[in-house]
């Protein structure tokens, strides 16, 4: 069987990145063309040895921060996959000022049901809506063990009322037996009645009267 050297050329890469190579500055992850996305396809394959590969790839460890404020570039779809891949290993990420959308929150609402290190996100200065907020507050929500204990959503212009689903899963995943301690909501279009709403949320998830339980949410 005959097979097409740019397959070869994605495998061998694909390959290295597992074997802990560590990529320029210009290749990290968060930086991939559309030309990468053959690459994450044959690590789609391999699995957790790639993911684990990228952190390494990226210069970074698994006890790291990734600290990527404004830097998501190349082509964005591909460079979030990829991202999304890296949640899973890192402690904490700041995703700040880099146009995530609802569909790029998908992706990480995917990844936190994989997360068992990472306590801290920061997605401050987004696109993310009252969807995509809800994706997230329900994946924190259905991962037993999910270690997050702060979620900074400020400054999403597009988190407004919505339906209120994004604001009462928030209030369970703050009033739950989680972790989940601070919450950051500033400077979002939300209504006074929002305020209502999520109050309401309080005490719908379990353990909302845990002893020494402080949720903070502003």
């Amino acid at each position: 069987m005959k097979v097409a050297k740019p397959a070869i050329q994605d495998f061998l890469v694909a390959q290295a990145i597992c074997n802990n190579y560590e990529l320029p500055p210009e290749s990290h992850p968060w930086r991939w063309t559309q030309a990468w996305d053959a690459i994450l396809k044959q690590g789609a394959e391999i699995g957790k040895g790639f993911e684990r590969g990228l952190i390494k790839a990226s210069g970074l460890q698994t006890t790291s921060a990734m600290q990527i404020r404004g830097q998501i570039a190349g082509h964005h779809s591909t460079a979030m996959q990829a991202v999304a891949l890296m949640l899973k290993f890192v402690v904490s990420a700041d995703l700040r000022d880099n146009h995530i959308d609802d569909a790029d929150a998908k992706q990480i609402a995917e990844a936190l049901t994989h997360a068992k290190k990472l306590t801290k996100l920061n997605l401050v200065g987004n696109r993310i809506s009252d969807l995509g907020a809800a994706q997230i507050a329900k994946a924190i929500n259905n991962s037993p063990g999910c270690p997050m204990t702060e979620l900074d959503l400020s400054r999403n212009k597009k988190l407004n009322d919505g339906t209120g689903e994004a604001l009462n899963e928030l209030a369970r995943a703050c009033s739950s037996s989680a972790l989940l301690n601070s919450l950051e909501l500033s400077h979002c279009l939300l209504s006074d009645e929002s305020g209502i709403v999520f109050c309401q949320g309080f005490g719908k998830g379990t353990g909302a009267t845990e002893e020494g339980k402080k949720p903070r949410a502003v």
